[in-house]
């Protein structure tokens, strides 16, 4: 586990933070995807919503998920986690951080398309097991003091196959 306390305001970019930068080396190696990218371009497939970005699609994240039909090696999860930081980067609130069931089947459906022994690479507020059959790797915490809300960047894994699982 990691901890770094941040006196100023961190990066709007998740990505430009230090310590995801690291997980993203750490733990994105090979073919990934990632959902909300943004400008963010680590991952080889990159979607955001927002057609003014550096992201190859932009699509609704849950559609462009459901649009793939192959495995990965990683996923990076970053989406807007709060209503402020979805204005902040949409100019409008955001369905993800407003609608708890779409972020989390979003989760699901990214779990699903790993390879055996990929990564989920998540940013948010929480450090919720995007699905039951991932296992926690690491974990970085950054607290941004004052009345701002830490930011929780967790790793998991998936080590079996999801037929060795009971699906949810």
């Amino acid at each position: 586990m990691m901890y770094r306390r941040c006196n100023n305001k961190p990066e709007i970019e998740t990505h430009k933070i230090k310590e995801f930068k690291q997980l993203l080396v750490k733990y994105g190696q090979g073919t990934g995807i990632d959902p909300f990218a943004r400008n963010c371009q680590h991952a080889y497939f990159t979607n955001d919503i927002n057609p003014d970005t550096l992201a190859k699609s932009n699509m609704d994240a849950l559609e462009w998920l459901r649009s793939m039909d192959r495995k990965f090696d990683f996923i990076i999860f970053d989406p807007p986690f709060s209503d402020r930081m979805a204005k902040d980067k949409y100019g409008t609130s955001n369905l993800y951080s407003a609608d708890s069931n779409k972020a989390s089947e979003c989760q699901k459906l990214g779990a699903r398309m790993l390879k055996q022994g990929g990564y989920f690479i998540k940013a948010g507020y929480n450090s919720n097991p995007p699905a039951s059959h991932l296992e926690l790797r690491e974990l970085c915490l950054l607290a941004c003091g004052g009345n701002r809300n830490d930011i929780i960047f967790s790793v998991w894994q998936k080590t079996m196959d999801l037929d060795e699982w009971v699906i949810e």
